[in-house]
């Protein structure tokens, strides 16, 4: 439906779980990387990014399997760099855009990384969402990067502390209503809306340039999208979509309908 709408995605195919061998195939030909996911999971269960050789393609192919559920496809697709976006589509208008991004701190240059965690915990107990979720330092990554426990980070210097960006593990929230594109807000309304008869969703978009909707591509069509970080945010205003979905309705039974 996305692309009969003509909305701009990455490159990819839909494979069945016994359809390994076609699906190496049609990975040589494609650039890389690629990632690859279930089809039917949620919270990025089941998803590997950044794949490039064909090792890597079957450690991939065999965890998307076990993450999905028993009815699930696999899912080749382009990877596509840049920051993911959360727009929350109500009827004909976006409430709220969110950008999700992986968890970091900030150096300030007297402070190891141990410490900078630490007190970046403490930040995070002041949000109702953010406090449910502890930071998920994955060492391995940091290590790669050349830092460690005791690095002390210059001022201003920015470490992310894993690769992901889910919730669960501690990433940060950020309202970019206002600083959104007009044309990227237009994609995201674009995308809820091709969906027959979806009157509320979560449009998952990829931006290389917040101020560019060239750069932008739809990843997914959300049926059932959490409202809460967008009413929580880690930084910036608070957007209180469940109003919006109320009055949404009210003007639709007002009115006699849909």
């Amino acid at each position: 439906m996305l692309e009969l709408a003509g909305l701009p995605l990455p490159i990819g195919s839909e494979f069945s779980p016994d359809e390994s061998q076609i699906a190496a195939a049609y990975f040589e030909k494609m650039p890389k990387p690629i990632v690859i996911k279930p089809t039917d999971a949620r919270s990025s269960q089941g998803v590997t990014v950044g794949i490039s050789t064909l090792d890597e393609f079957e450690d991939a192919w065999q965890h998307a399997i076990a993450e999905g559920r028993a009815e699930s496809g696999i899912l080749i697709e382009q990877f596509v760099p840049g920051v993911e976006l959360r727009a929350f589509v109500v009827g004909n208008e976006v409430a709220g855009v969110v950008a999700r991004v992986q968890p970091f701190v900030v150096g300030d240059g007297n402070s190891n990384i141990d410490t900078l965690v630490s007190n970046l915990e403490s930040e995070r107990r002041v949000n109702v969402r953010a406090k449910m979720f502890s930071v998920d330092v994955a060492w391995d990554f940091v290590n790669r990067q050349g830092i460690f426990r005791d690095t002390v980070p210059e001022s201003g210097a920015i470490v992310f502390l894993s690769p992901f960006n889910f919730p669960t593990m501690g990433s940060s929230v950020v309202d970019v209503s206002d600083i959104v594109s007009k044309g990227i807000i237009e994609l995201a309304r674009r995308a809820g809306n091709a969906i027959p008869h979806l009157e509320v969703s979560g449009v998952d978009l990829l931006v290389g340039d917040l101020t560019d909707e060239k750069t932008a591509y739809v990843i997914e069509v959300n049926t059932a999208a959490a409202l809460d970080m967008h009413r929580y945010p880690t930084h910036g205003s608070s957007r209180m979509v469940d109003e919006d979905i109320v009055a949404y309705f009210h003007g639709v039974y007002q009115q006699g309908g849909a």
